[in-house]
């Protein structure tokens, strides 16, 4: 009876100092990591905020090089990609971009498609009116740069469409379907690719 307590005890104990230990270790990988990005967030991040901002090659918004630049960044580049090498992720899928509800609306005009593309990115709660007014501003916006890249042409130096490293799309999914539409797979845009750390 003593032997069986005394390992049901120790067995106790021990997994109980595991579990403690465990936690320690997860607490201090913590502490390293945000040791290592305070070096970035406090010296590289603005050396690089000024860098890319001053970059001639590539236009980028305040908002998204500020929403870039919040996860450490290894390196960026310019490169030059074929439309049909462009991911998007979608409904926790990677998919290519001629399987987006954007490209079905630029190519076969899916506008009802399009509508639940918005819908899906409008907070549930939103009031039905203004969710609706929020839609249809979407709609004429995007029918705009429809017209705007169809004359005018896609220019990264004008408004970047934005990659990670993997080549799915952060920003410029609609800009890249008008080209897809327009140009089909084959054809090579010039992107801004950002690797993170």
């Amino acid at each position: 009876m003593f032997c069986s307590a005394w390992t049901f005890f120790v067995f106790l104990v021990s997994n109980i100092m595991k579990n403690i230990l465990s936690r320690i270790k997860r607490k201090v990988k913590k502490i390293i990591l945000y040791c290592m990005n305070i070096r970035y967030y406090v010296f590289e991040r603005s050396n690089l905020y000024r860098k890319m901002k001053q970059d001639t090659r590539f236009n980028i918004t305040d908002f998204w090089l500020t929403r870039l630049l919040s996860v450490p960044i290894k390196n960026y580049e310019v490169i030059s990609i074929k439309l049909g090498d462009i991911k998007r992720e979608w409904q926790g899928e990677i998919i290519s971009l001629d399987k987006t509800p954007v490209y079905a609306y630029v190519k076969n005009g899916d506008e009802e498609g399009y509508r639940d593309y918005v819908r899906q990115h409008i907070p549930a709660n939103t009031d039905k009116n203004i969710a609706e007014d929020i839609i249809e501003n979407d709609l004429a916006r995007f029918k705009g740069t429809i017209e705007s890249v169809m004359n005018n042409g896609y220019d990264v130096q004008r408004c970047a469409v934005i990659l990670n490293g993997d080549n799915v799309i952060l920003d410029g999914v609609h800009r890249s379907c008008i080209a897809f539409s327009q140009f089909g797979a084959e054809h090579e845009i010039s992107v801004l690719r950002v690797c993170y750390k």
